[in-house]
């Protein structure tokens, strides 16, 4: 046996082993579809940032309605929440918590409008007082002072 029948043994297995891809001559396909949701993702995530209206960092005006949570932690454990009605108060100006944690602000007067709309202001309402010493709560929430001992322990509260 010469060198024909070699050569027609290479040439069968040339031609039966040219349908097979080897492993690095893989299609593009998933490369490709890869890349394109990467840069469609990118590129909506920077769209909808770009597209999102500014912040107003401008506080409550007359005639607006914003809420503020709040709680009163004392002693490793909050206490209830405060309750001002709206009836109640003389001259109501539009801010009180209906006793959820929550500073509703709707100002009615320009005494609770814009930078006047402060903590403060919700205090001075719901009867709270506090000074860098001492807390007083209405409605017999109670009065603490800054170096309480807390009950059941021997630390001491900080204000």
């Amino acid at each position: 046996m010469g060198k024909a029948s070699s050569a027609k043994k290479v040439a069968r297995a040339a031609k039966a082993g040219g349908r097979r891809k080897v492993r690095g001559q893989q299609g593009l396909v998933f490369p490709v579809s890869v890349a394109l949701v990467l840069l469609l993702g990118v590129g909506l995530v920077i769209y909808s940032k770009q597209s999102q209206p500014a912040a107003d960092a401008s506080p409550p005006t007359l005639g607006q309605h914003w809420h503020a949570s709040y709680g009163f932690f004392i002693c490793d454990k909050f206490i209830d929440n405060l309750q001002n009605d709206p009836e109640s108060v003389p001259n109501y100006p539009g801010i009180h918590s209906h006793q959820d944690g929550v500073i509703h602000i709707h100002p009615f007067t320009s005494q609770v409008a814009g930078r006047n709309s402060t903590l403060g202001k919700f205090f001075e309402w719901a009867g709270v007082k506090m000074t860098n010493d001492e807390l007083v709560l209405p409605n017999d929430l109670g009065t603490y002072k800054n170096g309480d001992t807390c009950p059941g322990t021997n630390k001491k509260g900080t204000l």
